[in-house]
């Protein structure tokens, strides 16, 4: 009885762990069976998927704000072959990296898929940002009149070649200094 209580605490704490571990991981996770219906889920994909305490709900007849083309054929590929899938998704204003992996069981059959969420609009915007200040700079570049840009303090944030030519320093030393 004692070893029984002892399996049933240790399983406990493992639940615990694994709630806590989903709600503070910062993605949205669903967890569906080899008929998609919805097994767990976190808040973060609550936001995403309009899922309710309703467990055996498939996830192809949930409400969702995101389009995911394809989704039924893709789950399917997951579960019956495996096949691991990334995609990018579009939201309105936001970026969504749509991952879906095999979930495998005890025994290692896969027994359904794990549907991972993650908010890429943060990095697509500075992607988009370094993009725009390279072509800055690439641009800048090609000028033949010395151009430098200064911060309030005065230290050197870039400048262009002809402005490394004209003070006879490379760009690594002029930047930063004042």
């Amino acid at each position: 009885n004692e070893e029984l209580e002892n399996k049933s605490a240790e399983m406990t704490a493992t639940l615990t762990d694994l709630i806590n571990i989903q709600s503070s991981i910062g993605c949205g996770i669903i967890v569906v069976d080899r008929n998609f219906r919805v097994k767990r889920f976190n808040s973060d994909a609550q936001q995403l998927f309009h899922l309710t305490a309703d467990l055996q709900e498939s996830i192809l007849s949930v409400e969702t704000r995101l389009e995911i083309p394809d989704f039924r054929a893709k789950l399917e590929s997951v579960v019956s072959r495996g096949t691991e899938l990334e995609e990018q998704l579009a939201a309105a204003e936001q970026r969504w990296l749509l991952r879906l992996r095999p979930y495998v069981d005890d025994a290692q059959a896969i027994a359904g898929a794990v549907i991972s969420l993650i908010d890429i609009t943060e990095q697509k915007r500075l992607e988009s940002q370094l993009e725009g200040a390279r072509f800055r700079d690439a641009l800048i570049d090609t000028l033949t009149h010395p151009i430098y840009f200064q911060d309030a303090a005065g230290r050197y944030l870039g400048c262009n070649r002809a402005f490394e030519e004209f003070v006879g320093l490379p760009r690594q030393a002029i930047i930063g200094r004042t």
